[in-house]
């Protein structure tokens, strides 16, 4: 055991206890406090405190981006094909008036231009001509002073309606007004009236409307309308001291 831990070993010396200075070989007091000064341990620095740690601020979380709409599929994403707008039915424009549909009136018309009914009797103006039909209806002309035909009425079940026709003729040609149907903006009149029109053939026509509405007679087809007004006047003219002519009589008694 060195001298070290004889002087401090676990048996520590007092004040109160004299050190034995020749036991230890030493001169003087000096030394004796050289020996015995325990060198202090050089006190470590405190330590520096870690720096805490700056608590980092969470950083804030990007926005989710805007789900993406998925891609459209080939069907989607080309436009709908646009229905082919089917073509608008064609306006038919409202039909011409023609002559009144009235089988009739076509066999009036035939028996018109019969050879039998161009025969002229004695007189100076006009003539009505009442002829019978193969069915036993009856059908008037009024024939001009140059022996042509200007009129032909409609069919009729009698002889008597027959010759009721002509005086209606007779009465309500010269008073009747004129409504030329073939302007764009005609102005309609009130019966009895004279109505100027044109045929399927283009052809210009015209009717004696009496005055209930009913047709009296109309005329043949005329290529322009001047000539078909002139045929209006020969009328007014032709039936005003015309004479009736009953051919169908004249017939019964051969």
């Amino acid at each position: 055991m060195g001298l070290f831990n004889k002087l401090f070993g676990k048996k520590k010396t007092t004040d109160a206890e004299p050190v034995d200075k020749k036991a230890l070989g030493l001169k003087d007091d000096a030394e004796l406090a050289t020996q015995t000064k325990a060198p202090k341990k050089a006190e470590e620095a405190p330590k520096a405190a870690a720096p805490k740690k700056v608590e980092e601020t969470p950083k804030a979380e990007a926005p989710k981006k805007a789900e993406e709409a998925p891609p459209a599929t080939t069907a989607e994403a080309a436009p709908k094909a646009q229905a082919t707008p089917k073509a608008a039915p064609k306006k038919e424009s409202a039909p011409k008036e023609s002559e009144p549909k009235d089988t009739a009136a076509e066999e009036a018309d035939a028996l018109a231009t019969s050879k039998e009914s161009v025969s002229v009797g004695e007189g100076g103006g006009g003539r009505f001509e009442i002829k019978k039909s193969k069915d036993g209806r009856f059908v008037f002309n009024l024939y001009a002073k140059n022996h042509v035909i200007v009129a032909t009425s409609q069919i009729y079940s009698s002889s008597t309606s027959a010759v009721g026709g002509i005086k209606s003729v007779i009465a309500n040609a010269p008073i009747a007004a004129i409504e030329d149907q073939t302007l764009k903006n005609y102005e309609p009149q009130n019966f009895p009236k004279w109505e100027i029109y044109q045929d399927k053939g283009q052809q210009y026509r015209f009717r004696l409307s009496a005055p209930n509405g009913s047709c009296i007679c109309h005329s043949q087809g005329y290529t322009n309308k001047t000539n078909c007004k002139n045929g209006i006047q020969s009328i007014i003219r032709s039936a005003k001291d015309a004479s009736i002519d009953k051919i169908y009589l004249k017939k019964d008694a051969e």
